[in-house]
């Protein structure tokens, strides 16, 4: 188990940067997100200007670079999930573009979405990976809490963080089971074990969550949820953080040319 999950930032991030006030570094995600969220896809230099302001963060922060590409890894499905609709859209006339390897027309505005779906899904990824990078979830939760964000919202995100491991493991386990008992060699079949093993999986998941419920409950729990991390304070390394990031996206948005 890596650094960042067990909530401290990954080992090998640059000191100064980890140092930083998690609640500052959550605005400047967050700011971010949405800046290259509502830039339309047609507007493609904006995205590279912020493609590279997301390469200088990991750069400056010495993010592992095979850490990051796990983390991209999960846009996968989603982009599969978009592409496949596209290829199934009906060309218009005047909506038509041309696929060279496939040679067949697709919708623009589909292959627009798709496009749409990947840079800035990719970027979205990229960007919350920096930033439990160099925060870690722990400093994250804490920050959250401090900035007044609805207490649901912080325990629904404790319990994400600590129990998806958890999961991971009882579906790795019933996935030995099922190799130790013989894989299906028909895919009709396999695909009826998967369900199984799916349907199994999310009861066992149902049953503990009552189980967590009540230990809770027998513990006194309150809705807050206890983090074992101090409150941080505002240093100066913070404020040029945030101004720089602003003075970045504003030159993104004003400067970069609209195309």
């Amino acid at each position: 188990m890596t650094a960042s999950e067990t909530g401290d930032a990954l080992a090998g991030v640059q000191p100064a940067a980890a140092q930083l006030d998690a609640r500052v570094t959550l605005l400047c995600a967050a700011a971010f997100v949405v800046c290259e969220v509502a830039t339309p896809i047609e507007q493609w230099p904006r995205f590279v200007a912020y493609a590279l302001l997301i390469a200088i963060g990991i750069l400056a922060c010495r993010v592992p670079i095979g850490w990051l590409a796990k983390r991209a890894a999960l846009m996968a499905p989603f982009v599969v999930a978009v592409a496949v609709p596209v290829f199934l859209a009906p060309a218009t006339e005047g909506d038509s573009l041309l696929v060279p390897i496939v040679g067949a027309s697709v919708s623009r505005a589909a292959v627009l979405l798709l496009a749409s779906v990947a840079v800035k899904g990719m970027l979205s990824v990229m960007t919350i990976s920096l930033l439990i990078a160099v925060t870690g979830f722990q400093r994250m939760l804490r920050a959250l809490q401090s900035l007044r964000v609805p207490r649901l919202f912080v325990t629904l995100m404790s319990f994400m963080w600590r129990y998806v491991g958890v999961l991971a493991d009882e579906a790795a386990r019933m996935m030995r089971a099922r190799d130790s008992r013989g894989r299906p060699r028909e895919l009709t079949r396999r695909a009826r074990v998967a369900g199984h093993m799916a349907g199994s999986l999310f009861i066992r998941s149902y049953e503990r969550a009552e189980r967590v419920g009540q230990a809770m409950v027998a513990r006194g729990y309150d809705g807050t949820v206890r983090l074992l991390v101090s409150a941080e304070r505002l240093r100066a390394a913070d404020l040029v953080l945030a101004g720089g990031l602003v003075a970045a996206l504003a030159a993104i948005i004003l400067v970069v040319p609209n195309v």
